[in-house]
């Protein structure tokens, strides 16, 4: 391999040192340098003024995977091929450029292929101006370093950073987070411990027979607490993976009908307009009725805290290829951007004034895609912006009768009741509640009654004048109307007369039992209620 010295006796300065080049001695110092070259661990090559490869040492060959061969007589940026991109060869062209000027240049450069198997090696390299005697740039000594292993620790570190970085964002927010909950929960649990403590003293300065208003305050803020402390309780068991679903065949319509039941409050205090449009069959879904009910119920009492009151509400369920959708759309005032994405987060509201009207403690729509995808689904919302409302939709695994044909779908067994035999004593039974009015229905059946079932006061009225029962089991607590004001009006119809009229309800407390009697029931049962006492009111047994 030749050298690419000069073969003459013009002085070279080489770093500031005169170096006679002779022929005599030319060969010696070609040895010489050869050997220097190939015993440097950096990467050295040597190019005339132009650029073109003159010298190359052991160490850049091994480095780059390349012989002499693939680079000698070469314009150095062109001397690697394939294996640097154009940008690169562009950035060394230019770099040698500046050096021929006498610029001393500095800089990193990535070469693809390494023979060591590396895709990628990164060199740190500098270009060194040689010049003559009248300061004329006649070689570019470049020597480089494989930095490819200090770039990777580099950007590791700087990953570690970013992630550290990410880490400790995460700690900050979630402290936020806690910081903010601890405050909710703080005012949640004072507002109704503040109207318990004050019905407290006010029952100290009345007699016994003034302080029913006090405790009925108590009572209502007492369940209050407990459904705090029951979603408290749910999120817990839910984050530990504690909760176990007693899964059953059942349709959507059933689900939903025992999720208004419990959503209904809310919803009457609010004064919102519920349209429901369900399908009592079709729906079938293989879930936890009590559990999917809550979810339901969950996603009810958020649409009505967050739309303003008289605003409109709708649940509407239909079947997509093998799926069961439920969505629950309202009207109120929507979901910012910057929340849509994190609404199911625990602890994630949308920002409230600080009376906090809507209260809660964010947690519920925790509860509720923690519920849904325990049953092998999803939840999704979708909102508009402020103030165009927002819209939750569920997606469960559709059910069918072949999965379980030994089974009957919670809210079908009437459909298998035997026909009532001729004679049988006539039984009304309304309740709002599904379950409990379709339970009691066929019980009575069994026991050898005729029954009709009513959900509301005006179904029964009408059910009422047909079928002419002699016995009727009435809850109190009614949409629409009253079971007060059902009670008055069945006893002023002429074709009901002698009608025994049974309150089946969850007020027990003896203004509820009178208030009853001045309504005109005969009897009142208290639920949970006996099936024992149910047919001995059935069947007038005192």
């Amino acid at each position: 391999m030749k050298v690419g010295m000069p073969r003459s006796q013009t002085p070279v300065v080489v770093r500031g040192t005169e170096i006679l080049v002779t022929d005599q001695r030319h060969e010696f110092r070609q040895k010489l340098a050869r050997i220097a070259l190939d015993e440097m661990h950096q990467f050295v090559a040597v190019l005339d003024a132009q650029g073109t490869l003159l010298e190359v040492n052991r160490a850049a060959l091994e480095g780059v995977g390349l012989t002499l061969a693939d680079m000698e007589g070469k314009p150095f940026w062109e001397c690697f091929g394939w294996a640097v991109s154009k940008d690169t060869q562009d950035t060394l062209r230019q770099a040698i450029a500046r050096c021929a000027q006498g610029e001393f240049i500095r800089d990193d450069v990535e070469i693809f292929g390494r023979a060591s198997g590396k895709q990628t090696i990164v060199i740190d390299f500098s270009m060194i101006p040689v010049k003559d005697v009248d300061g004329r740039v006649v070689f570019i000594v470049l020597e480089g370093r494989d930095i490819t292993d200090k770039k990777a620790r580099e950007q590791e570190i700087a990953q570690k950073n970013l992630e550290l970085q990410g880490l400790r964002q995460a700690a900050e927010s979630a402290n936020r987070a806690k910081d903010e909950f601890l405050a909710m929960l703080g005012h949640e649990l004072r507002n109704p411990l503040s109207p318990i403590v004050t019905a407290l003293q006010l029952m100290k300065l009345q007699g016994p027979e003034e302080s029913e208003r006090a405790r009925a305050v108590i009572e209502r803020q007492v369940t209050h607490l407990t459904r705090l402390v029951d979603d408290l309780l749910d999120v817990s068991r839910i984050a530990r993976g504690k909760v176990e679903l007693k899964a059953d065949l059942v349709e959507m319509s059933e689900i939903v009908t025992k999720a208004i039941e419990m959503a209904s409050p809310l919803l009457e205090q609010r004064n919102h307009t519920l349209a429901v449009q369900v399908p009592r069959r079709g729906l079938l879904v293989d879930a936890d009725i009590t559990r999917l009910s809550q979810v339901i119920s969950n996603l009810l009492t958020n649409a009505a805290k967050y739309t303003p009151s008289g605003g409109h509400i709708t649940i509407r369920g239909e079947t997509v290829d093998n799926e069961v959708f439920l969505r629950v759309r309202d009207n109120g005032i929507g979901i910012t951007p910057e929340v849509l994405p994190h609404i199911f987060d625990l602890f994630v509201q949308e920002r409230q004034a600080i009376d906090r009207a809507q209260g809660g403690l964010g947690i519920g729509l925790t509860i509720v895609r923690n519920l849904v995808e325990r049953h092998g689904g999803m939840v999704q919302v979708t909102s508009d912006g402020p103030g165009r409302g927002s819209e939750f939709t569920i997606r469960l695994p559709r059910a069918t009768w072949a999965e379980q044909s030994d089974s009957i779908p919670r809210g079908l067994e009437l459909d298998r009741q035997a026909a009532p035999k001729a004679g049988a004593p006539r039984v009304l039974i309304v309740d709002d509640n599904e379950d409990g009015a379709e339970m009691l229905s066929i019980i009575l059946s069994q026991k050898g009654y005729d029954t009709r079932v009513a959900h509301d006061a005006p179904a029964a009225l009408e059910i009422a004048a047909q079928f002419k029962p002699v016995t009727a089991f009435i809850d109190i607590g009614l949409p629409v109307m009253d079971g007060y004001e059902l009670a008055e009006r069945l006893r002023a119809m002429p074709a009901l007369a002698g009608i025994r009229l049974i309150a089946l309800t969850g007020y027990g407390q003896e203004s509820d039992r009178r208030r009853g009697r001045e309504a005109g029931f005969d009897e009142h049962l208290v639920k949970p209620v006996d099936i024992t006492a149910v047919e001995a009111a059935a069947a007038n047994r005192r």
